[in-house]
């Protein structure tokens, strides 16, 4: 008997086990048994494994029931063993019939039958698969002190243990957090991220790709992960070695993303501190190239700012590209090595955000320079399908060329708006929110919340001070030029 089955419970008289319902699983392997009354045994138990039950945990209603077989079969136990004690609720016909339907084992052992005697021959059956879980996990946790600190092999290595191909994959970016053999196309991710993105603190199966022989694992790391495993060849990845593999992966995607995160932060507190003005930027380069940028190389990429200018940064952390990113009036601005471009603009463009890039530049002391070309070439984008461009390809823009000539369009134009009063800045905060939302009224008002009659007062107002009509074409284009300027300063 190399693998012990359900069918091989049955079998034995001496257990005094017998067939509810799920009779096309009976061919399901059994690696443990393990008795628990809890609520929600799913929890606690995994894979191939029997559930041994007095029925303390058995919910009455038949939905319940329903739901209970569910859960277990899709966290892939062995089945249900239910002991004939007069304690469980009755088992429901809609019960029955999930489990037929499922093929998900329900047995009735009889009164005078401890489950510790299902136990023991479980465990003498499997007694040789044991020694072999642990020979295989010696080899895992070795193999993780072999490996040490940084290499980019972490998950090959891992694999070969297991004869597995892996690849860990961040579940708010659809990144590749941990790179590994097993490639997987985005639409397969998107597919299978799309199914939430809660973290947990154990290893959790969440969904598979059956046709391909790949299961998908949430694995306990502070982001959330999820681990792709092509089990196809597997060798000893059952739930027991599992949880340790997840283990492993968990600390090392914390270490790494960790470090990246930590690096890229750095890194953008000295674009920060650069775009303030800092009079002697030079001095900021020797820590920017102990942090990954090749200043004599450096290109900047530009967006406007939204809510998933965060997840933006992210991905490119993620994905190993050392950056400083600031979000700063209306707009992210990343500053990334050169040969780091044409994939940062893939990136980008696939998280359908538009971008501006700058020319090549050497040294921080560029750096502003640098944004004024990126922002212009973002402000020449035109059309739907449009979503990079750089600034030589650039061939027209409304962005003023320089904060000198952004400063006297403002001036010109919004006047009396730029005043550091409290009602200059909110008929100033009005306007740019009219403007941005294409001039409709309703949704202005809900994106300063206000009422639609205060809004017309505060456009009346704007008018006055600005001497320029909203509905008129010509005026409408000048603050919106002015608007556009206003992002510069």
């Amino acid at each position: 008997m190399d693998i012990l089955r359900i069918a091989d419970l049955l079998a034995i008289d001496a257990l005094g086990t017998t067939l509810l319902a799920g009779g096309d699983g009976v061919d399901r392997k059994v690696l443990w048994a393990h008795s628990c009354e809890l609520e929600y045994p799913d929890r606690w138990l995994g894979e191939d494994e029997l559930l041994m039950t007095v029925g303390l945990g058995i919910p009455a209603a038949q939905d319940a029931q329903i739901d209970l077989i569910r859960r277990l079969d899709a966290k892939g136990l062995a089945g249900l063993a239910v002991g004939d004690d007069e304690v469980a609720p009755p088992l429901s016909a809609g019960m029955l019939r999930e489990a037929d339907a499922r093929g998900f084992p329900i047995l009735l052992t009889a009164h005078s039958v401890p489950f510790a005697a299902i136990g023991r021959t479980v465990a003498a059956a499997n007694s040789s698969n044991q020694a072999q879980q642990v020979l295989t996990l010696n080899r895992l946790y070795h193999s993780l002190l072999e490996i040490g600190d940084g290499s980019d092999l972490f998950l090959t290595l891992l694999g070969k243990i297991f004869n597995v191909k892996m690849v860990a994959i961040d579940q708010e970016t659809g990144e590749a957090v941990l790179a590994g053999p097993l490639h997987v196309e985005r639409e397969e991710i998107s597919a299978l991220l799309g199914r939430g993105q809660n973290k947990t603190d154990h290893m959790v199966k969440v969904d598979a790709i059956p046709q391909r022989g790949i299961s998908a694992w949430r694995v306990p790391a502070q982001r959330a992960t999820v681990l792709l495993i092509d089990e196809t060849e597997a060798l000893m990845l059952d739930s027991f070695t599992v949880v340790h593999l997840g283990r492993a992966v968990s600390i090392e995607v914390d270490r790494v993303t960790d470090r990246q995160l930590a690096r890229d932060n750095k890194l953008g507190h000295i674009i920060a501190t650069v775009l303030a003005g800092d009079s002697n930027p030079g001095r900021l380069q020797p820590e920017a190239v102990d942090l990954g940028l090749d200043v004599e190389n450096l290109v900047i990429l530009v967006t406007h700012a939204d809510s998933s200018s965060e997840p933006t940064s992210t991905a490119l952390t993620l994905a190993g590209i050392a950056h400083g990113a600031v979000t700063r009036n209306d707009y992210l601005t990343i500053c990334l090595n050169q040969s780091d471009l044409d994939r940062a603009r893939h990136m980008m463009s696939r998280l359908a955000t538009r971008t501006g890039a700058s020319r090549r530049f050497a040294g921080l002391a560029e750096v502003q320079e640098a944004l004024l070309n990126a922002q212009w070439a973002l402000e020449s984008i035109t059309g739907v399908d449009s979503m990079t461009i750089d600034y030589d390809d650039a061939t027209f823009s409304l962005m003023p060329r320089s904060p000198g000539e952004a400063h006297e369009i403002v001036r010109r134009v919004l006047g009396p708006l730029t005043e550091h009063t409290s009602g200059s800045t909110m008929l100033l905060d009005t306007l740019c929110a009219f403007l941005d939302e294409d001039r409709n009224w309703a949704a202005t008002a809900e994106r300063l919340g206000i009422h639609r009659q205060t809004l017309a007062y505060r456009l009346k107002q704007i008018e006055k001070a600005t001497g320029r009509s909203l509905k008129r074409t010509r005026d409408v284009a000048e603050l919106w030029i002015a608007r556009t300027a206003l992002r510069l300063l």
